[in-house]
């Protein structure tokens, strides 16, 4: 369709309009989400680390510092958080205990180019310490690529390409010659 409307003249991006361009197109992207899903459960790194306060270590090149546990009290639950720096940034793994249970709250570093972190504050460790469980799982942002690329195949195949004006050329006809009585 693009070679089409380049050979009539046509803008490019006319050859990617209608169905059969735009579902093409969200073939492509439901491939670069399945790549991605495949990679980022291949390629993925758990480990649980257990860390003093002021501890480092490093999980699937990402570098985590446990710097000490806090509490935060609301009317409605009682968190228990670490504090924990990621490449740099602050995170905050916790447990919340509220009337009904308890519940644990993940946090998550995504990044839009990067790895997706995700730490865990596990509660059994020895005095004075603290368990961290941490996975980090590559290629993450090319889920969300696959999907963006297949939205817009949507859109591109719900869109109808402009239709071409067919100019009539005018046909010679043969002169008519009277019929003759016999």
């Amino acid at each position: 369709n693009v070679r089409a409307a380049r050979t009539r003249g046509s803008p490019l991006w006319h050859g990617l309009l209608g169905r059969s361009s735009g579902g093409m197109v969200v073939h492509l992207g439901v491939v670069l989400a399945t790549v991605a899903i495949v990679s980022s459960v291949s390629f993925s790194t758990h480990r649980t680390l257990e860390l003093s306060p002021g501890q480092a270590g490093t999980v699937g090149g990402h570098s985590l510092a446990y710097e000490m546990v806090r509490v935060v009290r609301s009317p409605v639950a009682t968190a228990t958080q670490l504090v924990v720096r990621v490449d740099g940034g602050l995170f905050y793994p916790g447990i919340s205990t509220f009337a009904g249970g308890t519940v644990q709250t993940p946090a998550i570093d995504s990044s839009l180019l990067g790895d997706d972190v995700y730490l865990t504050y596990v509660p059994a460790a020895r005095h004075g310490a603290v368990a961290l469980s941490v996975t980090v799982e590559p290629y993450v942002s090319w889920l969300w690529l696959g999907g963006l690329v297949a939205g817009l195949g949507g859109v591109l195949a719900f869109f109808r390409p402009p239709r071409r004006r067919r100019t009539v050329e005018p046909v010679a006809t043969a002169p008519v010659r009277e019929l003759e009585r016999v």
